[in-house]
């Protein structure tokens, strides 16, 4: 179901993932690469990183929350375990998707990787956000680098520390 709804394929040793704008229009392809670890991803050509939002053609006009992350398979991971999720393709939310995610949503979760730029990533995007007036709080979780070395159970631990509420 997941690789269908994303419309996810394998080619040559990577596994390639569509990106769709607001309007779901396809606006690049994003690879990971299996077999080396540098570069990990790998975008096509002209695509617009610092302008989308990763999934964001998989919300409503609007939605109760956002947990916003890092990377693809993290906003897909948490997607499969029903939570409302998109990702900034890096460490850094850039104007338009601050623009965009502010348009979308009231209520945000950071969940920024467990690392030195993850930190910072929740740092700063927690320091925007709050400007914006929105109602944001820092998921925090340890023994992981990100959400998707976490299984299910412990995902739904994670998250629903935060606002069952919501979820």
């Amino acid at each position: 179901m997941t690789i269908k709804c994303w419309n996810m394929y394998s080619s040559r040793a990577k596994i390639c993932v569509p990106a769709f704008d607001v309007d779901g229009d396809m606006v690049g392809l994003i690879y990971r690469n299996l077999l080396t670890e540098k570069p990990k991803y790998l975008y096509s050509e002209s695509f617009p990183k610092k302008g989308l939002l990763f999934g964001i053609n998989h919300c409503e006009k609007t939605v109760p929350y956002v947990i916003l992350v890092e990377g693809v398979f993290d906003c897909i991971w948490l997607w499969q375990n029903g939570y409302i999720s998109l990702a900034v393709l890096g460490s850094h939310l850039s104007d338009k998707q601050f623009d965009d995610l502010i348009c979308l949503t009231d209520t945000i979760y950071l969940c920024g990787d467990n690392d030195l730029a993850g930190r910072n990533f929740n740092k700063d995007a927690y320091n925007r956000l709050i400007g914006a007036r929105r109602d944001v709080e820092v998921v925090k979780f340890e023994g992981f680098k990100d959400v998707q070395e976490m299984d299910s159970k412990t995902v739904k631990g994670v998250m629903n520390r935060y606002a069952s509420q919501n979820f």
